[in-house]
Formats: structure tokens, C-alpha cells, sequence
């Protein structure tokens, strides 16, 4: 899937480092490496890195995990990594289906938004309005100090559409931002109007701060989940909460955009709405059961809601020939030296009327070690790799986000220093170009992170880069998850 957000963000220095991050993507598929430092090849490497990769598919839905290991140290931290790949294989008539869609665009029209704000907003929604389908449905809701439906949802027919222009070309900046009522009113617009042969979508667009708390906007998004569509957030410019709208996208199991620069709303119109044209299925629910003694640390940054030792999240829809790779890490007791089973993974989803559910059990038992042969016996070079680029780096990112926006350099510093160390350690034996650019491109983060607390406007630079290291953070750490 083509990546959106660093186009988006327009950050010089940021370019640079997502240059060093490609870099080590393409490493990944280099030649696999031979162990070094004394540390003997396993007897039959071949079978140990088949039997960690399981899979399962029906119909359109194909999943698979693999694991970055199957041996721990003892006395270690224990943790385990799979990828979990989930497709969407569109065959037959599946791919060429355009699924008609309801997209709903809920609008900060509050004062902050006057200007260009406002006028880019309305461009991009004449632009999403010109591409509709007479079968595809609109709605429009700008927001301030409360909400109200400017368009309902109605089908993009020539005469409609002609009406909307004008609509659209009424609405005007000022107030302030009450968002709940936007997007309660939004919400409500899909749920009384749901039809299951549709695919719905509602699009959230601010640039400011909410007037309502974290929480009570949270458990509004979460009305998206439990309803199986699509709430995606987008912030513009630099005063807006971003910690709150990547939350709400996560609640609402949909995308978050951050654009510096609000001429690129209508590039993010296009991609929604052709990821809903084009759903094969909806409403996609990961459950990871640890067998005993195992914990689910997490799963990409995404929520995660748990029942005993289970742990569930919602990654959304799966459109035609998406293939969305999502980390899972889970902790193994490293107490003494036994060997474990993993557990099964579940994932659930919806095509048309129907639930269906697929299952990834059978994993290799993960194997407590003291002898560093076993364990590097155990990795799988191409696999870890990937965990470290993409997982690793990447919450690095998001952690070294949160530090520079509270104004804790020292803090943000301690943290790339410590993933060098960890990932050089292990690298000094597997040798992998990809982890070695990975820990090369952390030396040009700390550069960064230098840069923005010295000099004018220093303020104004931390904001800028908590928020572009927040959003690659989120969005890389889900590779495939846009369109």
C-alpha cells in the first residue's frame, strides 16, 4: 500500500531519516546470513524457521503468523514477536465488486479553522463529492459549539451533488470546538442508516483542542467498533491533540492522518473512500490466547480489551488485496529452562451478512535456554529483522514523540541510546543490514531530537516533531494498514 503521511508531513529533517528506514527495508531482502562469533549454525535451520510460520485462510481472508524466535534466554525479558500478516485475496467477483459507500465527514469548522484551514477543507470535499458514484452515499456535519447535519446522507446523484457544492461553499470558521457533538451526531448518521450491503465510513477533521476529556471522546469511537465500520481521524496543523485523534482512530478501528499542511486533505479523501469501495471484509477482531504462563504485551500500539489472560483488538476493514502486517509481542517466563506452548491466535470478521472466523494454532513451543547456541539456534534472522525495523524502531519512535513533546530531551536521548545498545548486542552475532541501518538511522533521531531543543522557537520545533515522530510511529508500525 502506498504510504501517505510523510508526504503529508513535509519535514525536511524527517525525509532524511525516512530515507536511512527504506534503506534498511530493502536490506530485508538481502541474502540470509550465516551466524558469527563462534556461534554454530542449528543442526537443521531450514525446519526451524518453516515450523514458526503457520497459516490458515477462507474465502477472500488469508492470515498467517511468524514468529522472530522460538528460544529465550533464561533470566532475560522473555519477549516473543510474531507477525501477524492478514490478506485480503480478492477472487471471482469479489474483485471486481465496488461496494457501494456511505461516507460521512464530520468538520471542525471553529475559529481556529478560518482561512486557509476552511477553504482547503471545502476544496477537498468538492473534490471527494466529484468522485462519488450515484450509488454511494454522503453526509456532512461541521461542528463548533454544537453540531448540525448540513447534508444528510443521501445518494451522490447529478442534481444532489449540484446542491451540495453550494452547501459546501457556505460554511464558514468560527466557535469553538465542541467535537462531541460532531461526532456523536456522525456516528448516529451511520448507525440509524446502516445497511449491511454498504460500506460505511466516517471521517473526523480537526485542527484544534476538544472542549470534552480523552475519555469521553473515547468511548464514543468505540461505538464504530462495537458497530463494525470505520471511524478515521485526521489533525491538521499544529495545534491540535495528537495523542487524542490517533486515539480515537484506534477506538474507531480507522486511520490517523496528521497533515502539516491542510492542502492535503484531498489526497486523504481519495484513500478513504477507495479502501471502502473497495472492502472485502469488515469488522476484523484479533483475540490472542496465551496458553499458560504466556502474557500478550501488545499488539502494535493498538487498544488491546482482555478477558483472563486473552487479549483483543480491532484492526477494522480489509479491502481488496491488502495485506496488513501487524507485530504481536507476547512475554515467556524465563524462570527456569523448560519449553512452552504459545497459544492460538483468532481473528473473526464479516462478509456481507455473515461472521466468519479463522484460527492460527499449532505454534512451535517457545524454549527457555542457557545456552546462547540454542537461542540463536532458535532466531529467525529475516524475521527479527523485520521485528526490529518495523516494531523496534518504530516504538521508538512514538516513545521518543511523547519525551520531546513534554519538553524531556535527556529522557528522549536515554531512549535511543538504550535501543542502540540492546539491538547492537544482538546484532553483533546475527549480523543483519537491515537492524545495523535501523541503529544507524537512530543516530540521525538523536540529531533530531538535539535540533529541536536548541536555538529560536524551540517550542514550536518539539511540537512539530513530537507530532511527525507520533504519526510515522503509529502508522509504520502497521505496515499495510492504508491504502
Amino acid at each position: 500500500m502506498t504510504e501517505r503521511t510523510d508526504t503529508m508531513t513535509s519535514n525536511r529533517r524527517g525525509g532524511l531519516l525516512l530515507a536511512a528506514l527504506f534503506a534498511a527495508t530493502l536490506a530485508l531482502g538481502a541474502a540470509h546470513h550465516a551466524h558469527t562469533a563462534g556461534i554454530p549454525n542449528p543442526t537443521d535451520p531450514a525446519a526451524t524457521v518453516a515450523a514458526a510460520k503457520i497459516a490458515a485462510g477462507r474465502g477472500a481472508v488469508h492470515i498467517s503468523g511468524t514468529l522472530d524466535r522460538t528460544a529465550v534466554m533464561q533470566g532475560s525479558d522473555g519477549l516473543v514477536r510474531m507477525e501477524l500478516l492478514i490478506e485480503g485475496r480478492a477472487t471471482g467477483d469479489v474483485a471486481a465488486q465496488r461496494i457501494p459507500t456511505d461516507l460521512v465527514v464530520v468538520l471542525d469548522r471553529s475559529g481556529s479553522m478560518t482561512g486557509r484551514k476552511i477553504a482547503d477543507a471545502r476544496a477537498a470535499i468538492h473534490h471527494l463529492i466529484s468522485r462519488l458514484g450515484p450509488d454511494d452515499r454522503f453526509a456532512l456535519i461541521p461542528f463548533s459549539n454544537g453540531a448540525a447535519t448540513a447534508i444528510p446522507l443521501s445518494h451522490a446523484t447529478p442534481a444532489a451533488t449540484a446542491n451540495w457544492t453550494r452547501i459546501v461553499d457556505s460554511i464558514e470558521a468560527g466557535g469553538g470546538t465542541n467535537m462531541a457533538t460532531g461526532l456523536r451526531l456522525g456516528l448516529r448518521t451511520i448507525e440509524t442508516e446502516r445497511a449491511i450491503s454498504r460500506a460505511p465510513r466516517v471521517i473526523l477533521i480537526s485542527d484544534g483542542l476538544a472542549a470534552e476529556t480523552h475519555a469521553e471522546l473515547r468511548t464514543e469511537a468505540t461505538r464504530a467498533a462495537r458497530g463494525e465500520f470505520t471511524l478515521s481521524a485526521v489533525g491538521v496543523g499544529a495545534d491540535f491533540d495528537e495523542t487524542l485523534m490517533s486515539m480515537l482512530a484506534d477506538a474507531g478501528t480507522g486511520n490517523y492522518f496528521y497533515l502539516e499542511d491542510s492542502r492535503h486533505l484531498a489526497d486523504i479523501f481519495a484513500a478513504e473512500f477507495e479502501t471502502a469501495r473497495e472492502t472485502v471484509a469488515s469488522g476484523l477482531s484479533v483475540t490472542l490466547a496465551p496458553a499458560d504462563g504466556i502474557e500478550v504485551v501488545e499488539a502494535a500500539g493498538y487498544p488491546l480489551t482482555r478477558s483472563g489472560r486473552d487479549a483483543t483488538f480491532h484492526p477494522g476493514a480489509l479491502f481488496s488485496n491488502q495485506k496488513r502486517r501487524i507485530w504481536v509481542t507476547f512475554r515467556v517466563p524465563t524462570d527456569r529452562p523448560v519449553e512452552r506452548e504459545l497459544g492460538e491466535v483468532r481473528v473473526a470478521y464479516r462478509m456481507g451478512a455473515e461472521r466468519l472466523q479463522l484460527h492460527l494454532a499449532d505454534f512451535p513451543k517457545i524454549a527457555c535456554v542457557v545456552d546462547e547456541r540454542d537461542f540463536y539456534a532458535g532466531l529467525d534472522e529475516d524475521a527479527w529483522s523485520r521485528s526490529v525495523v518495523v516494531e523496534g524502531y518504530n516504538q521508538l519512535r512514538e516513545s521518543v514523540a511523547s519525551h520531546v513533546k513534554s519538553g524531556r530531551q535527556e529522557e528522549a536521548k536515554r531512549e535511543i541510546a538504550d535501543f542502540q545498545t540492546r539491538y547492537r548486542a544482538l546484532n553483533a552475532v546475527v549480523a543483519a543490514p537491515a537492524v545495523a541501518a535501523s541503529i544507524g538511522a537512530a543516530d540521525a533521531l538523536e540529531a533530531e531530537v538535539d535540533d529541536a531543543f536548541t536555538g529560536p522557537d524551540q517550542a514550536k520545533k518539539q511540537n512539530s516533531l513530537g507530532k511527525t515522530l507520533h504519526s510515522k510511529g503509529v502508522a509504520e508500525r502497521r505496515v499495510g494498514s492504508r491504502k
